[in-house]
């Protein structure tokens, strides 16, 4: 199968040919909805088998990315078009810098955006005849075994980070055996962040589909001592990460660095960040190999900085740039 990116003008013709079979004729969509003022300033995507337009669809960047106008010739179908056509639309977006992507699944559709890596993040609503749900991408990054998604506000989420976060044996190292975390206290402090009004990006760790940890990343403000150690340079995007394996089984096997690896690969491939910093406490020598295998070097030691047990305990602050 061959993908083609375009203009509408470009790729006018193809991209009638199917949204005419798929959304007028069987659909019963009249062509003034299925054509709109939208397509000129969108980016058009077309699917080909043998020369032939097979799948459609189209995004636009309006302060977060929209995908739109998702088609497959019925003829075509289960041949895996449409989930081809959502990756390399994904990727694409991905090239251009990334962000929020969300879409308006027909309701009977929406187990096959789930399986993408969409949710819902709104109430089902009707356009025209036809029942919708909004949908938000919730993928960040992914290899073979790992994906890191964005946290969800709902229970499900909320519990896995309170089971978490009141085992006192994670607790020793993340948050403090002195302030272990309900279900209720999990919905305060996480769903600001899951809800944008935090700087925080609070994701959820999955290893082969299971969820095992959590990690945020954040716009970073540089302290001057910090700043100083870097020997003036200015960096234009500082990141900051925090992370922790909750699930015990998976202490010990590679999954954390891993983990980091992954995320660090993402924020600077993408110049999302062109600076990225750790500060683990001195005394988490664990921790501290484990970002030196990702690239991490020590920049300086912050005394008396953080709050852990009743007593305040000293950070390294490390970073990895992309010529590290």
């Amino acid at each position: 199968m061959v993908i083609k990116f375009g203009s509408f003008s470009e790729l006018e013709k193809d991209i009638r040919y199917v949204r005419d079979r798929v959304f007028v004729a069987e659909q019963g969509w009249s062509a003034g909805e299925v054509y709109d003022a939208a397509d000129s300033s969108c980016i058009q995507l077309v699917a080909y088998r043998d020369e032939t337009p097979v799948g459609v669809a189209r995004c636009v960047f309006d302060e977060d990315w929209h995908i739109g106008r998702v088609g497959v010739l019925k003829e075509f179908r289960g041949l895996h078009i449409g989930v081809e056509i959502m990756r390399a639309m994904i990727e694409h977006i991905s090239a251009l810098g990334g962000g929020e992507i969300l879409l308006h699944s027909q309701l009977e559709r929406q187990g096959f955006y789930e399986a993408l890596g969409f949710s819902v993040c709104g109430e089902t609503y009707l356009q025209g005849k036809i029942e919708h749900v909004p949908m938000r991408y919730n993928i960040v990054c992914q290899n073979d075994k790992i994906t890191i998604r964005k946290m969800e506000d709902c229970t499900a989420d909320y519990s896995l980070m309170s089971n978490w976060l009141s085992n006192p044996v994670i607790l020793e190292y993340y948050g403090g055996r002195d302030n272990p975390i309900n279900l209720q206290k999990a919905i305060e402090k996480y769903r600001p962040r899951i809800c944008g009004d935090s700087y925080v990006i609070p994701c959820i760790i999955e290893y082969d589909k299971t969820a095992v940890g959590y990690i945020q990343y954040y716009k970073e403000d540089v302290e001057p001592l910090v700043r100083e150690s870097l020997g003036g340079r200015e960096y234009q995007n500082p990141y900051g990460l925090d992370l922790f394996i909750g699930e015990l089984d998976y202490w010990n096997k590679g999954v954390g660095t891993a983990v980091v690896k992954l995320i660090v690969d993402y924020l600077l491939q993408n110049s999302i960040a062109d600076i990225i910093f750790i500060d683990p406490q001195t005394w988490n020598k664990r921790a501290i190999r484990c970002y030196e295998k990702c690239g991490f070097k020590p920049i300086a030691v912050l005394e008396k900085r953080e709050l852990h047990e009743g007593e305040y305990k000293d950070n390294l602050i490390m970073a990895v740039t992309a010529v590290s």
